[in-house]
């Protein structure tokens, strides 16, 4: 779900702008870099806790791969 704001964003500036080649391999390499950050930051703070409170919520805590996450801790 991080991606897709992304993507819509490259094709716009892709089209309206037509960067040369030389500029794409820095802008996407600089977009990797980003996305792969941001979707490790959402996973992080977002992502797990929510997953570890609807499993908790549910009663499947004990039982679910989130035990493992807590344990690596």
């Amino acid at each position: 779900m991080t991606h897709y704001a992304a993507i819509w964003v490259f094709g716009n500036y892709f089209t309206k702008e037509k960067p040369a080649t030389h500029e794409l391999i820095y802008i996407v390499l600089a977009g990797i870099f980003f996305l792969v950050v941001s979707a490790y930051l959402v996973m992080v703070f977002y992502d797990i806790p929510v997953r570890r409170f609807l499993a908790k919520k549910n009663g499947k805590y004990e039982s679910s791969s989130l035990t493992k996450l807590d344990n690596n801790r």
